[in-house]
């Protein structure tokens, strides 16, 4: 026994000496001691390390962890040496230049803004390349230029969307770089924090929320003038359907306020949020909103309707349950191929309940999750009391 002990330490003291001795390991922590000059003997280790395996890259693992050291006056000569010597490949620069970006914008917007620039240029460019057009979303995606500024920051990149003569798909990038912010659930958000009581992490929630409203606002009437209803729709659906997600888990909707729009323009724009969205890879992180369930939300358009009964009404349900008062509105949701001419008519012929029809219709919504979240919140609103959560029990969905 205690042979096999010794033998067992001896392994997890040479794990721990191979570990610490670990390039990745050894970057981290020049990072963390903000010594830049550490990285030229790192990178050269690397370049004479052979790879572990097909996902192993030594010179990309030192390189990472370089980036987080953008605002040293070494960077850029490091950079360009490693660069010169083919340790570094070109398809990293926009990766070099957003960090630059970050480390610089505050200290140096004049160097931050030249850093944002380069990945411009280079998005414009691989736009027009076929072979490159992957470079156009390494370059705008969840680039800080994009997402991490003031709407008035997005004003020079808006211009860019507007003017016709620039390539779609760069148009394309620039509308989704600035649009797509990941915000996190109520739900996630008391996982990462226990200490937080459910209406401190819906409060959260909801400040993430009404931030990312007012910008996504701002963008879509900013370009409406100039974008078409189809390329707007597609290039911000991913970003739209985050802040949808969260929404309708708050008991709101965001598409919903432009489904119901008497403008064409928006309308189309709201459904072109979710054909777009329901025609690529799953997303998991808006799976809630049920877009990929093919037995309710198909592929094509449809036109969903909820019927409602609430506060007030004869057959509402309310009352005090283990998570405090609670207000239920009872629904029926109706899901069309075609939107209906008369509601009311639907409304009186479906949504009858013991030969009394439901006295509440609206619609339609391009997504059931949508009318679900319209309808919480137009009852919420109207019962005026904040403390008392409403929520929507589906009594019956037909579909048609």
């Amino acid at each position: 026994m205690r042979a096999a002990f010794v033998v067992l330490l001896a392994a997890s003291s040479t794990g721990c000496l191979g570990y610490t001795s670990a390039l990745g390991f050894r970057a981290r922590r020049a990072v963390l001691e903000d010594d830049a000059a550490r990285f030229e003997d790192l990178m050269e280790e690397a370049a004479d390390t052979t790879p572990a395996g097909p996902l192993d890259n030594p010179k990309l693992t030192v390189l990472t962890h370089f980036l987080d050291l953008a605002g040293d006056p070494l960077f850029f000569p490091y950079i360009e040496d490693w660069m010169a010597k083919g340790w570094v490949s070109d398809t990293m620069t926009c990766a070099i230049h957003r960090a630059r970006f970050r480390a610089m914008r505050e200290k140096d917007p004049a160097e931050a803004d030249r850093a944002a620039d380069v990945c411009i240029r280079r998005a414009r460019h691989a736009a027009t390349d076929p072979e490159l057009s992957w470079e156009v979303e390494r370059c705008l995606e969840e680039a800080p230029f994009l997402v991490d500024t003031s709407t008035t920051g997005l004003v020079p990149y808006l211009k860019m969307v507007a003017e016709p003569t620039e390539p779609v798909k760069f148009r394309y990038g620039l509308l989704d770089g600035m649009t797509r912010v990941y915000i996190s659930s109520p739900a996630r958000i008391a996982s990462n924090d226990p200490s937080l009581s459910r209406e401190e992490a819906s409060q959260i929630a909801r400040e993430h929320v009404a931030r990312q409203v007012e910008r996504l606002d701002f963008i879509i009437e900013s370009v409406r003038p100039f974008v078409d209803a189809t390329l707007l729709a597609s290039s911000t659906a991913r970003g739209v359907l985050e802040v949808e997600s969260v929404s309708v888990a708050l008991g709101t909707s965001y598409v919903g306020r432009y489904a119901t729009s008497r403008e064409p323009y928006y309308r189309d724009v709201a459904w072109g949020w979710l054909r777009a969205q329901k025609n690529r890879k799953r997303v998991n992180r808006i799976a809630a909103l049920g877009l990929y369930n093919r037995a309710n939300e198909t592929r094509k358009d449809v036109y969903w309707y909820i019927c409602s009964r609430h506060g007030g009404d004869e057959n509402a349900k309310s009352g005090a349950g283990v998570l405090g008062p609670l207000n239920v509105v009872e629904a029926i949701s109706i899901r069309k191929k075609q939107p209906v001419e008369d509601m009311d008519a639907l409304r009186t012929s479906v949504c009858v309940d013991d030969g009394e029809a439901y006295p509440n219709i609206s619609g339609p919504y391009p997504l059931e999750a949508t009318g679900r979240g319209s309808v919480t919140a137009s009852v919420a609103a109207s019962l005026g009391d904040e403390k008392i959560r409403t929520s929507v029990l589906l009594e019956k969905r037909v579909l048609d």
